[in-house]
């Protein structure tokens, strides 16, 4: 009743990595709610879906002078200001605050689709200036998604209690493990809590073993081991849940180990389809039956062609084109009929369901669906038939103008693979060179120099559509991407930001035109249950205020929409500007997520970024399965068709608004996991990429450039862009002689001792830290931690490389 009569707010709970006692809850449609203390976050874990209370009166002032309290002594104790008598810190807050982590330091990635790049967080923003005084302040009262599958976590164990230095007195070490009364399990996620493990309760005899080698072994510093551990109680009066300890993963810094960790911790299903799952797959060698090729469109005599990156196994799109007569184009994506093979109420459904999308790892891919599918049955493999859903347009080759739509089931042959860089070797006038790369099965109907003036002619319409759109008020908010070269043994040799050319737009226009028909089509016959994607518009105080902060650094923006803010954002000419203004910009948007149409009002499913009325996920059911969900209301409103007496909303579909939106909740919850594992493995990655660059260098540090892109009093941000690494660095942590805070121009101004001038003499030089500005950093990987960390530290600007 709380919820409907609005007294009561659901949303969804993110928790500060830097301070686990702050934690926001993301309510759709307004400011987050702020959260203080593990008493308001009411046993609930980051990502979880909450309901939420606003706090007022009396309530209020208390957990408000709790936190100025708890604020100062920190402030106390990190020396920022004297202390004036001596304090204790409450039970709570001690349990809350333990050893400090540092955080994944790497920037997000984003999909080819330009959607909205991953925000950083509101407790990012907030480190030094405080809560921002229009958050409300609340508390959780109910955990809907409680009483589902158990939480695993991985991290290390401990005799003594993590960040508690009371409990750190020397004393004998036990020899057994039935000697110890009590072992902590110190999650690698910071956000997660401690947890108390017992030892009788290790049944599982290769485990104790292992615990005891780890703990009680004889060697001074036995290699630590990471363990995985599943929460299995949480009683409301607790301050820390109950665990049992499932495995041991194997020693930290071992790639394998820390990968297998880091897709336990996003909650990443990687094992093995179970055989019921197996079971629902069709026996091979398996053929397209005759009475399902009479049933679509028979395109197998069609130049089609998929355009990929070269490593691709998951073939699911592919394009054709078709000049026509009177200045027109036919214009055809085709993607795996993912459908037909993964029936509604099937092990093998579910199983896709409760992955709901494929995890894309730097050295792996953890798919949604069984190999026999996404690399073989459904992927558009050339030379061989394949089940497809297509749809068609009839475009003007003049202004790249939409003349007619249609969708169709079909059955396809594609006669050519294209990896991106032959398809921009065809852009670039190179047809040779791309001719000579191309994989086409022979015999075939067709050749390389059709394939070839196919591709120009795409290229053509893409190169007006991609102006249209952004004429139109699309916004880009691209991000860095890393992309790595592995040697036999799996370790990375090369690394350097993933470089997005033409091609890539080729393919990712005709793809939003493909979601946005789809979206329209299905929202027309199922208006009050489709599945949708929504970029919702970003919180108006977060634009004003980057508003302000451009303007303060001399770079005016309209956020007066997408548009206009794209606009702003392209009209600066210095690369370093354009950076600046991009990264700060991304703080005000939100996360785009699946939706029901039934959950909200028409005017509210745009998606802010593309600037669209409607838009969904429909090119990807291979790796995603609201995609899979939208072919099924696609083949429903095709079926429409045979029935024409049908109004909107009386077409039968299988499942009702409230059951899309659990699946549209479901898909959020796991994409979020995937990003996060994919993320993480880029950081895993690029840490032992540095560390082998760092052998070759005697203090074991990289030198880097970066740029400045933002300045607080006591600290400043930056960003590598060679690495994709973002990251905070305090004035008190430099070793500089001095630094001192310009509060009228927002800067630091800093001195370096010179140690070697033209006379000999020992010197200072001065440095003015301020928003774009370049400077030098030395990146120092470390192995040793689990997940690894990059830290980073300001270098004097006449450092050489000689003197690193």
């Amino acid at each position: 009743m709380g919820l409907i009569t609005g007294k009561l707010l659901l949303g969804s709970l993110r928790i500060n990595r830097r301070n686990r006692l702050e934690s926001y809850v993301t309510v759709d449609g307004r400011e987050d709610v702020f959260l203080w203390g593990g008493k308001a976050r009411n046993r609930a874990l980051e990502g979880d879906t909450v309901v939420v209370q606003i706090l007022q009166g009396e309530e209020l002032e208390e957990v408000k002078a709790a936190k100025d309290k708890n604020d100062h002594q920190q402030a106390i104790k990190h020396g920022r200001i004297p202390p004036s008598s001596s304090t204790e810190i409450k039970e709570e807050e001690e349990e809350e605050e333990e050893e400090e982590e540092e955080e994944s330091n790497i920037l997000p990635l984003d999909e080819i689709v330009p959607e909205a790049a991953t925000p950083p967080s509101e407790e990012e923003e907030q480190q030094e200036g405080g809560i921002k005084d229009t958050l409300e302040w609340g508390k959780v009262v109910a955990l809907p998604d409680q009483g589902g599958e158990f939480r695993e976590f991985a991290g290390i164990l401990s005799l003594t209690r993590p960040g508690d230095s009371s409990s750190r007195v020397e004393a004998k070490k036990p020899t057994k493990l039935h000697e110890c009364s009590i072992i902590w399990f110190k999650p690698m996620d910071p956000r997660v809590p401690l947890i108390p493990l017992y030892p009788e309760g290790i049944k599982d005899k290769d485990v104790r073993q292992g615990v005891e080698e780890t703990l009680c072994s004889s060697t001074a510093s036995p290699q630590q081991q990471l363990v995985l551990v599943r929460i299995t109680d949480w009683e409301a009066d607790r301050a820390s849940p109950s665990g049992e300890l499932r495995a041991i993963l194997g020693p930290i810094g071992d790639m394998k180990v820390e990968t297998s960790a880091l897709l336990e911790n996003n909650r990443v299903r990687s094992d093995p389809f179970p055989p019921e799952v197996q079971a629902c797959l069709p026996s091979t060698p398996w053929v397209i039956p005759a009475e399902e090729i009479a049933k679509r469109w028979d395109l197998r005599a069609e130049r089609i062609f998929t355009i990929d990156p070269a490593s691709a196994k998951d073939l699911d799109d592919a394009l054709s084109y078709q000049l026509l007569p009177g200045g027109e184009a036919l214009v055809g994506v085709h993607i795996a009929d993912v459908s037909y093979f993964v029936h509604p109420d099937t092990a093998l459904d579910e199983e896709a369901g409760r992955r709901s999308t494929s995890t894309y790892l730097v050295d792996q891919v953890i798919p949604m669906l069984p190999s026999l599918l996404c690399e073989e049955l459904c992927s558009l493999n050339p030379g061989v038939d394949r089940l497809a859903f297509s749809v068609f347009w009839h475009f003007s080759l003049t202004d790249a103008s939409v003349k007619s739509v249609r969708f169709g089931r079909s059955v396809i042959r594609c006669c050519a693979r294209l990896a991106y860089e032959d398809a921009q070797c065809v852009i670039d006038g190179d047809k040779d060179k791309a001719k000579s790369n191309l994989s086409m099965p022979s015999p075939s109907s067709f050749t390389a120099d059709q394939v070839c003036e196919d591709v120009q002619g795409l290229q053509h319409l893409a190169r007006l559509m991609r102006k249209a759109r952004f004429d139109n008020g699309a916004l880009s908010t691209n991000n860095v991407r890393l992309s790595f070269t592995l040697n036999a043994e799996g370790q990375p040799i090369e690394c350097q930001p993933y470089r997005t050319r033409e091609a890539n737009w080729l393919v990712e226009e005709f793809m939003l035109l493909a979601n946005q028909s789809a979206a329209s089509q299905i929202c027309r016959t199922f208006p009050d249950r489709a599945i949708l994607r929504r970029h919702e518009i970003p919180i108006e105080r977060r634009l004003i205020e980057f508003s302000r902060t451009a303007a303060a650094l001399g770079h005016p923006v309209d956020v007066s929409s997408a548009g206009a803010l794209h606009a702003s954002l392209s009209t600066p000419t210095d690369p370093k500007v354009q950076e600046v203004l991009r990264v700060l910009s991304i703080k005000a948007m939100h996360r785009a997520k699946y939706i029901s149409s039934g959950a909200m009002p028409f005017e509210e499913f745009k998606h802010y970024a593309l600037n669209v009325p409607l838009y969904t996920h429909f090119t990807s059911p291979i790796r995603r399965y609201p995609d899979v969900l939208v072919h099924r209301m696609l083949a429903a409103s095709l079926d429409r068709r045979s029935s024409p007496s049908s109004s909107p909303g009386q077409i039968p579909f299988y499942l009702q608004d409230d059951e899309v939106r659990e699946v549209a909740h479901r898909a959020n919850q796991r994409k979020d996991g995937a990003k996060g594992a994919q993320d993480q493995s880029i950081h895993l990655y690029l840490c032992h990429y540095l560390s082998r660059l760092a052998q070759d260098v005697e203090s074991g540090m990289i030198q880097a450039e970066a740029l400045i892109i933002e300045v607080k009093d006591r600290s400043f941000s930056l960003i590598v862009r060679t690495y994709g690494i973002e990251e905070r660095i305090y004035m008190d942590k430099c070793k500089v002689l001095s630094h001192a805070y310009d509060a009228e121009n927002n800067a630091h101004d800093v001195e370096w001792p010179v140690t070697t001038t033209e006379k000999g003499e020992e010197g200072v030089r001065k440095e003015r830290l301020a928003v774009f500005s370049s400077i030098l950093v030395s990146l120092r990987p470390d192995l040793t931690r689990s997940p690894p960390v990059i830290h980073v530290n300001l270098l004097p600007p006449t450092l050489k490389d000689s003197d690193v």
